[in-house]
């Protein structure tokens, strides 16, 4: 099995207009990215780790929770700095996720191992 986390990741560019970009890559604190999907148990886990807080319940969400939650992400380092914790781990790797994802796919088709590849696509 081969591990594809992270595959999605590429160095970044500059994003247009150049203000946004700086706004974006220079702020001592980040930007928030507020989402309306489905993120629940992401937000969860996030929160477990140390790294978020914990969900706000849209129901029950009042102009002083967000506020506070928004307050208290911006001005607790303990979430900045678990995800950078986080992200140095996760980015301490040897290569790329997407080249390795490269490399085997070329090993795998350029060898005999794409005959059972094949095979096992066919049964399908």
């Amino acid at each position: 099995m081969i591990e594809v986390g992270g595959l999605h990741l590429v160095p970044p560019k500059p994003v247009e207009p150049k203000a946004l970009d700086d706004f974006l890559s220079g702020g001592k604190d980040g930007f928030i990215l507020f989402s309306m999907g489905d993120q629940g148990s992401n937000m969860l886990k996030a929160s477990r780790k140390g790294f978020a807080l914990p969900p706000l319940e849209f129901g029950d969400l009042t102009e002083e929770m967000l506020l506070n939650a928004i307050n208290e992400a911006l001005n607790n380092p303990s979430y900045r700095e678990k995800a950078q914790e986080l992200s140095k781990i996760f980015l301490d790797q040897q290569t790329k996720p997407l080249d390795r994802a490269v490399y085997w796919v070329e090993k795998c088709f350029g060898s005999k191992a794409a005959k059972k590849v094949d095979a096992g696509k066919k049964k399908q």
